[in-house]
């Protein structure tokens, strides 16, 4: 039953989007919103997991998620710029992920826009937000509720507000 079900949700993703959605072996929670606006794409891996009430726009830019890749529920995911998001990676629920931020507040309409890179084998916790521009590595945690402002290049564990690294990967 639940796999027509994804099938169907595959399907309407499919003819709404004309194509801009696109994977193999996704599972979405309902409710979600899953957009792309103005030449954006989004592509999923395979087997990719995208938890109820997350929230998913690409706006020019295209959102990636690689393969086996968790993403928890209220999460957002905001592409305003490339935004990829590599394999075997866990979002926590409530993590929110930008491209773009928002210019002065006498021209809110000027973003400012940056890709974001999220390695393979990464965890975000919850509540972690990444702001636009920053680079993940490979096998880097992010403790709950941090504010990622910028690169985490070394593989380990980081925290805080802004994050720093807390431990190194051993």
């Amino acid at each position: 039953m639940w796999s027509i079900v994804a099938r169907i949700a595959a399907l309407v993703f499919f003819l709404v989007s004309l194509g801009r959605v696109r994977g193999r072996q996704f599972i979405v929670g309902v409710p979600f919103d899953v957009r792309t606006q103005k030449g954006g794409r989004i592509h999923f891996g395979a087997r990719v997991r995208i938890s109820a009430n997350s929230r998913m726009i690409a706006r020019r830019g295209t959102l990636t998620v690689g393969d086996h890749t968790y993403i928890g529920k209220n999460s957002t995911l905001i592409a305003f710029a490339d935004l990829t998001i590599g394999r075997h990676t866990l979002i926590a629920e409530n993590c929110s992920i930008h491209t773009e931020e928002h210019g002065p507040p006498h021209a809110r309409n000027d973003f400012r826009r940056a890709a974001v890179v999220i390695g393979s084998n990464v965890w975000l916790g919850a509540g972690v937000v990444v702001t636009s521009g920053c680079v993940i590595a490979d096998d880097v945690t992010v403790g709950a509720n941090s504010v990622v402002t910028n690169d985490l290049a070394v593989p380990g564990t980081y925290a805080g507000v802004p994050a720093v690294q807390i431990y190194p990967r051993e």
